[in-house]
């Protein structure tokens, strides 16, 4: 009987918290033995067992100022101390390259890297100068990270079209389209009742330029407002649930009929980017708000005639039939989940 090959992930972020990467690990654990290392600013260092095959090891930094200089300055150096041997490594965005590419060197093994974002063009104008700042710094060294370590990776995956033929093109590397979809839901509408209560939510940790017209516009036409995740801006009119497990927020936002995937596009990444919340969104029946600049997004909301596009010049109430686009919805959801990536994204591994 064959040993079973052995899969190191790294990843700069909670694993906890990281929807992506859990979908990723638990996939890859019923193949391979996945031993994950992940960074927390919670205080839960230590090694913890999921199951026989998928292991998770937090590193917790509960300084900032290290947090910031390990990620962007000394990043080689700490990866280096949790480097073990493994059969393929995958690195989830360039602040993890550096683990692979020593990995790869070392033992011989497979470098998969995941690229969450286009690099190349993150870097933005935020909410606040703080972020904005970090945005430019930080950025850059992600994206020249990532230049100079993506010789040494054999398969690179993407979350969207676009930016995967950008990156092909570019590193010339084989790349494959793994769409940040979520798990199929046991959620289904009922149509047989009123149409659901008037409800906008957001979903996410930060809030993005142009969220906040979108919310004041329903808010002022008689919608409530619920702002999942830890956004720090407070408004005393909205309704904020803060950090709460998945299962527990898919509750939340099945009672809502909107939900807010726009964001103002100022940088490249934002024009090509899927976000994993509009396919939370579909699987509980609420119908995406999107912005005509986010090119991908916006095509794919077009194309299944599911939700509602606003452009930044022209941000007020629709004339929607609201149980037309949750009909819709309802019809298409179970083409996007992550049941649908997971075969793709298990032949992205398979190097015999």
């Amino acid at each position: 009987m064959n040993k079973r090959k052995r899969i190191a992930m790294y990843v700069w972020n909670d694993f906890d918290n990281d929807d992506r990467i859990k979908k990723k690990a638990y996939s890859l654990s019923k193949k391979y033995d996945v031993f994950v290392f992940c960074i927390t600013k919670k205080r839960k260092n230590g090694i913890k067992n999921i199951s026989e095959s998928l292991t998770v090891q937090s590193i917790n930094f509960n300084n900032l100022i290290l947090w910031f200089w390990n990620r962007l300055v000394t990043n080689k150096f700490f990866w280096k101390k949790y480097l073990i041997p493994a059969d393929i490594y995958d690195c989830n965005d360039p602040d993890t390259l550096s683990a692979g590419v020593m990995g790869k060197k070392i033992f011989g093994a497979k470098l998969v890297y995941d690229s969450h974002e286009f690099w190349k063009g993150t870097r933005r104008k935020e909410t606040n100068f703080l972020y904005t700042l970090y945005s430019y710094i930080g950025n850059t060294i992600h994206y020249l990270r990532e230049k100079k370590y993506v010789k040494h990776v054999d398969r690179i995956i993407t979350v969207s079209k676009i930016i995967q033929e950008k990156l092909f093109l570019t590193y010339k590397k084989p790349t494959y389209l793994i769409m940040n979809m979520t798990k199929k839901t046991n959620y289904k509408l009922n149509y047989d009742q009123k149409i659901k209560d008037k409800i906008i939510v957001f979903a996410g940790s930060k809030y993005r330029l142009g969220v906040d017209s979108i919310l004041n516009l329903f808010y002022k036409n008689g919608f409530k407002v619920i702002i999942i995740g830890n956004v720090k801006t407070k408004n005393p009119n909205y309704t904020y649930t803060g950090f709460i497990l998945k299962q527990d927020y898919m509750k939340i936002m099945s009672k809502a009929l909107l939900g807010v995937a726009y964001m103002e596009v100022n940088c490249d990444n934002f024009k090509y980017c899927m976000p994993n919340k509009l396919f939370e969104y579909l699987q509980v029946g609420v119908i995406p708000i999107v912005n005509t600049e986010t090119i991908e997004l916006a095509d794919f909301v077009k194309e299944n005639r599911i939700g509602i596009e606003f452009t930044k010049d022209k941000i007020k109430m629709p004339k929607i039939d609201f149980r037309v686009l949750q009909n819709r919805i309802n019809k298409i959801k179970e083409n996007y989940t992550w049941n649908t990536q997971e075969p793709k994204f298990m032949e992205v591994y398979d190097f015999e």
